[in-house]
């Protein structure tokens, strides 16, 4: 059962819905490099996307719901290879490269992060991404406790979160090391 606020992805497998979702977040991501994220309605983003406001709703509940798919999306690309299901526990080294790789994307899209962490999105974003990571990092799905999946998506989006309201001051290695003591990974 949903909860209040939470939306279910409307996905119809169709290339032409995947090229308006695409349209409409790639969209809203370059209004809000133009002004404030409150400031755009879903009027706006419809037209400015060329899309009618019942498209957009076709799409997404939401406009948070938008701006956190192009976030996804990009995860995606990044990290589809390194999103390896149901094997062993990786080495030290092996989950370092991949968590400096993450904190470098978050890095690398920090304008992104930001909006998401000041319209109380940054949480809602790394809830869902964080599943690989625990996945990863804990050796599969089959292995991860709920308390042990709770730890890295909070300790993994809180860390971020400081780091992004500290304007990245620390580099991604300190980071890294950081978020593995956090997590009992080191």
């Amino acid at each position: 059962m949903r909860r209040k606020g939470e939306s279910v992805p409307r996905m119809t497998g169709s290339n032409a819905n995947s090229e308006m979702r695409a349209a409409i977040a790639e969209t809203l991501v370059a209004m809000v490099r133009e002004r404030s994220y409150s400031s755009i309605s879903v009027r706006e983003l419809s037209s400015r996307a060329h899309v009618s406001k019942s498209s957009f709703y076709r799409c997404f509940d939401s406009k948070d719901d938008a701006l956190l798919h192009y976030g996804r999306v990009l995860y995606a690309r990044d990290f589809e290879s390194d999103l390896r299901k149901g094997v062993a526990r990786p080495s030290r080294e092996e989950a370092s490269r991949f968590l400096r790789k993450r904190f470098d994307f978050v890095r690398r899209h920090a304008s992104y992060f930001r909006v998401l962490e000041s319209n109380g999105l940054l949480d809602r974003m790394f809830a869902s991404l964080d599943a690989d990571l625990a996945d990863l990092l804990s050796g599969g799905i089959a292995s991860v406790s709920p308390y042990t999946r709770a730890l890295f998506v909070g300790s993994s989006a809180g860390i971020i979160k400081c780091w992004i309201q500290r304007d990245f001051r620390e580099d991604e290695g300190e980071i890294v090391e950081l978020f593995s003591r956090v997590a009992g990974l080191s």
